[in-house]
């Protein structure tokens, strides 16, 4: 459900799955492209607040796709506390979505990128040519992939 700054947080992050979803975790050390990005963005922060101040304005919505309760506002508080402006909490028309995509308008591949760097699971990010609402431009379908990284993420913005 990683990645995690330190094994400590990811063994009590899997013991937490365990003992709420009674799944029983594994222990994976990866060394994915995704994975030195994020460790790249944690080394050059100045870099990321520049990014992200640049990302300000671009509405990005929140669709729950997956059933579980709360899920969309989890994931939408998760973003915020990590700077991204939130604009819309949603339903998706069915919960049956069994992975997480990200859709964009064109022009902005950037914050798509930038919130699927932001997410704990493996995205699709693909354009669109256009949202319900002029003001987004960015939206997350949850899938029920991020199930198991709820605690994670209600966690995240707890720190």
């Amino acid at each position: 459900v990683g990645p995690f700054v330190t094994r400590d947080k990811a063994l009590i992050s899997m013991k937490k799955i365990e003992n709420n979803y009674k799944f029983k975790g594994i222990k994976v050390l990866s060394t994915s492209a995704e994975v030195k990005e994020r460790e790249s963005i944690a080394r050059e922060r100045p870099k990321e607040i520049q990014q992200l101040n640049s990302l300000n304005g671009v509405g990005i919505e929140i669709s729950n796709g997956n059933g579980v309760n709360r899920m969309a506002r989890i994931v939408g508080g998760y973003l915020k506390e990590k700077g991204l402006t939130v604009s819309r909490l949603t339903n998706d028309k069915n919960f049956n979505h069994s992975k997480t995509r990200i859709f964009y308008l064109k022009g902005h591949q950037e914050a798509a990128y930038h919130v699927s760097l932001n997410l704990p699971v493996p995205k699709n990010v693909e354009e669109i040519k256009h949202f319900d609402r002029p003001n987004i431009k960015v939206k997350v379908l949850i899938g029920k992939d991020l199930v198991i990284s709820k605690i994670l993420l209600e966690e995240g913005k707890k720190t």
